[in-house]
């Protein structure tokens, strides 16, 4: 597995839609945020299709200002298949034949790109639930995947820290629009 490494990133092209999709990875990084001068620290949930030769193209929705909870879909190919903030992975096996596109695709026809954030500015766990279960409605994931939809919405129902056991930390939801 390529560890990430800070030059390793770029926009995503046209020619990375028609790459193939080998599995993908659900991500929760560590997210400092600095609120009224207090450092807080989150956990922040991402999707990362995994491509050929060791390449990944992170999925994630982000927000459009600091004082906007409305978030937008940002689709960045990187150089690497673990990203150095992770905390914990979550590899979800797909069918033969997925292509990028077909995962961005989806994400656009039902709707997933408009997303707005709690005023507490959380909500990507559940943004990033929704969509493993929308990938698991269109047979995006293989039957004998080890996780499935519901299993990753359980694991992204805590907070993770390093060099401590998961804590229970419910899910807050966003809402489309």
């Amino acid at each position: 597995m390529t560890s990430h490494r800070d030059d390793t990133k770029r926009q995503c092209t046209a020619d990375d839609r028609d790459l193939a999709v080998q599995s993908i990875t659900v991500t929760v990084h560590n997210q400092e945020n600095n609120i009224d001068g207090v450092p807080i620290h989150r956990n922040h949930a991402t999707i990362y299709p995994i491509v050929p030769r060791e390449n990944s193209i992170r999925i994630d929705m982000v927000l459009n200002s600091a004082d906007d909870t409305a978030g937008f879909l940002e689709a960045i190919y990187c150089y690497y298949t673990q990203s150095r903030g992770s905390l914990m992975n979550f590899g979800l096996s797909v069918r033969p034949g997925l292509l990028v596109h077909d995962v961005v695709d989806l994400i656009y026809a039902n709707g997933r790109q408009r997303y707005r954030f709690t005023r507490s500015l959380t909500g990507c766990r559940f943004w990033v639930s929704t969509v493993i279960y929308d990938f698991e409605a269109a047979g995006f994931l293989s039957s004998w995947s080890y996780y499935n939809a519901d299993d990753i919405k359980e694991r992204l129902q805590y907070r993770y820290v390093v060099g401590q056991a998961p804590e229970g930390n419910e899910m807050e939801q966003g809402w489309f629009f």
